[in-house]
């Protein structure tokens, strides 16, 4: 299978990469700089040239692959504009081409806000409702718009607090920890962080994309 990863220099997107190429995958990673270029080629990827702002210049890619994994974002105050952009001009392409693909799109658990003491649930008949702070309420109109397009057999995954020894969302809590530094903590220190290892994440990302049946929303924690 041929699959365009978007994002896969990225903490969680060098490890997909990885994965999927261990598992014999075709593996085209969209790339904007040459740094990251050779690390991704390093890990047996093809580099297609490209950028989330300019996705005229590339959506054309969609025609040689049969999946998408969407990891990458902009991270700017119109990210959610930048993204619907980029995801019309890949509609537009597929259907003129008469094609449908699998999509494996990324939201988060943060998405979910603080749902208390019940755990999150993913379920189609029982799941919980999103209830995301306003920056990133856009991950949850384009999710929802992306489930419905008739271009893509889409799977959103929503990670757990993503952790590796390298690097990840707590790097800068052991920092402080080894310096003997105070550490910060966001919101109260009641808070429990879901998590799950990095590579056990793109393990889950794998077993989506061939498994095109699977639709909806999938939760994926230890």
């Amino acid at each position: 299978m041929k699959v365009l990863v978007l994002g896969g220099s990225g903490l969680i997107g060098r490890a997909v990469v990885t994965e999927l190429v261990n598992h014999r995958y075709e593996v085209l990673a969209l790339n904007r700089s040459e740094p990251a270029a050779d690390s991704l080629r390093q890990l047996g990827a093809n580099v297609l040239s490209g950028d989330l702002f300019a996705p005229q210049d590339w959506a054309t890619a969609v025609t040689r692959v049969e999946a998408i994994i969407r990891l990458a974002t902009t991270f700017t105050d119109d990210a959610g504009a930048v993204e619907q952009k980029m995801f019309t001009a890949l509609t537009q392409t597929l259907a003129a081409a008469k094609s449908k693909i699998r999509l494996i799109y990324t939201g988060g658990v943060w998405l979910y806000g603080a749902p208390g003491d019940n755990p999150a649930d993913d379920s189609a008949a029982a799941g919980t409702p999103f209830h995301p702070i306003a920056d990133f309420a856009w991950a949850v109109n384009n999710g929802k718009a992306l489930l419905a397009s008739p271009q893509f057999s889409t799977a959103v995954i929503h990670p757990a607090m993503v952790y590796h020894q390298t690097g990840d969302a707590f790097a800068r809590y052991i920092a402080r920890a080894q310096d003997h530094s105070p550490i910060e903590i966001w919101g109260r220190g009641a808070t429990r962080w879901p998590l799950v290892h990095r590579d056990d994440l793109a393990v889950a990302y794998r077993l989506l994309l061939e498994q095109p049946i699977l639709t909806g929303h999938f939760n994926t924690s230890a």
